[in-house]
């Protein structure tokens, strides 16, 4: 049986209806996201599993290397790890940020991994 859930979602979602800018950008289709959440929560409550939410801002990056050693040396300089990203864990919407498509990889695995994370958006 399904025992958590991950969703990646995008700021934004609890400040729709307030910032004009969000509004009337029909690219967004936060609408769409906020059903998508609310349906989420309220399966994970029928069915008896754990959900984490996790809103992005603009995502940038994505490591592409050529060889094994380039990939190594990002390894040593920890390019992947959230914490040395500088990764802010906040709740509900936050206005705006910019992360790392590696950084938010590696947010998700965590999610999964701790049980501070569940029923949280």
């Amino acid at each position: 049986p399904l025992k958590k859930f991950v969703l990646l979602s995008k700021i934004g979602v609890d400040s729709r209806e307030n910032d004009w800018k969000l509004k009337l950008n029909p690219f967004l289709k936060l609408d769409e996201w906020a059903a998508l959440e609310d349906t989420l929560k309220e399966t994970a409550d029928l069915s008896g599993f754990d959900y984490s939410i996790v809103r992005v801002g603009d995502l940038s990056g994505g490591p592409f290397y050529d060889t094994n050693r380039d990939f190594s040396q990002a390894l040593e300089d920890r390019i992947f790890d959230a914490e040395a990203k500088g990764c802010v864990l906040k709740s509900g919407d936050q206005d705006s940020g910019k992360v790392t498509r590696d950084a938010v990889a590696q947010l998700l695995v965590e999610c999964l991994a701790r049980p501070d994370a569940a029923n949280k958006v």
